[in-house]
């Protein structure tokens, strides 16, 4: 996978197979083959297996018997594929917000041009 996954960054889920012991109690909600999502938190379970937390995707607390505490279950790293980091969706939205701004600018400055060549022409 070679980028490492971070909160924030969106990932698009490339194996969405059900794992042996599966149970629809602990995972009520499962992750689904080409669908897009938000890290929300990333687990290293004491250095045993890194999971992850997505935004879209809430399952109940469970007790962990591999790290002895309740948890939500997490899902497997390599479920996924990183589409975009949090940075890169930060600096596009703040990109964006500039855009807009300076079009808001544009569009204020135009009609101000327009009254004073309105006012001009009485």
């Amino acid at each position: 996978m070679g980028d490492l996954l971070g909160v924030g960054d969106e990932v698009i889920c490339i194996d969405d197979g059900r794992p042996q012991g599966w149970s629809s109690e602990i995972f009520p909600e499962w992750v689904l083959k080409d669908s897009k999502y938000i890290i929300r938190e990333v687990f290293d379970n004491d250095d045993i297996v890194v999971g992850i937390l997505l935004n879209q995707l809430r399952n109940p607390l469970v007790y962990q018997k591999l790290i002895g505490r309740d948890q939500e279950p997490a899902f497997a790293t390599w479920r996924f594929s990183k589409l975009r980091s949090a940075y890169a969706i930060a600096e596009k939205k703040e990109s964006e917000e500039v855009v807009k701004e300076v079009e808001k600018v544009d569009e204020d400055s135009h009609s101000e041009y327009l009254n004073l060549i309105e006012k001009k022409k009485y």
